[in-house]
């Protein structure tokens, strides 16, 4: 095996730039969680400096922040039907969820 699992992180996380929003393979593998709004934990993330990439699904009228769990290469998407935040809901109109 060419990696151990914190080898793998590190990997992972080398090559992840969800600061430019960039998808990467490794984002394949992740956990997606439903929430009512997500206009309040942009607007966190945001505010911490927090890199998060936003896609959204017009076909299902959602949109999600893709988010790095720091230190495992692993990533989250949460997910909602309300993004009523102006810069948020400009982000998710501009980044559909287009991987073809």
């Amino acid at each position: 095996v060419p990696f151990n699992v914190s080898q793998l992180a590190e990997y992972v996380e080398a090559l992840r730039d969800l600061t430019h929003g960039t998808y990467d393979q490794w984002l394949d593998h992740r956990e997606v969680l439903s929430v009512g709004n997500l206009t309040e934990l942009a607007r966190v993330l945001r505010g911490d400096g927090v890199p998060f990439a936003v896609r959204s699904r017009p076909d299902e009228g959602t949109c999600s922040l893709l988010v790095d769990l720091p230190r495992n290469g692993l990533a989250v998407e949460v997910v909602s039907r309300v993004f009523d935040g102006a810069w948020l809901a400009r982000r998710c109109a501009a980044n559909e969820f287009d991987l073809c």
